[in-house]
């Protein structure tokens, strides 16, 4: 099984790959006849409309998975488990 993501912009439109598109790929289940694809879901907290969007998805595409995304680069966060 593969778990189909992408990454968020400020820009919707540089999307690396739609939340649309990563939920469309699911359609690839059905030609193999098994499921072997899902698709997760991205969602930005904090920009406008956020929630609009996770209403959407809920009502049309129905999600394997959520990927809350708050755009801060990895290696900016504290890790609250180092010593």
């Amino acid at each position: 099984m593969a778990l189909l993501s992408g990454a968020p912009f400020d820009d919707p439109s540089w999307w690396l790959l739609s939340n649309g598109r990563c939920q469309g790929t699911r359609d690839g289940n059905d030609f193999a006849g098994s499921r072997r694809l899902a698709g997760t879901h991205l969602i930005t907290p904090k920009q406008p409309g956020w929630m609009d969007e996770v209403d959407k998805a809920i009502a049309v595409y129905k999600p394997d998975s959520w990927n809350p995304n708050d755009r801060r680069p990895a290696c900016g966060r504290r890790n609250s488990q180092a010593a």
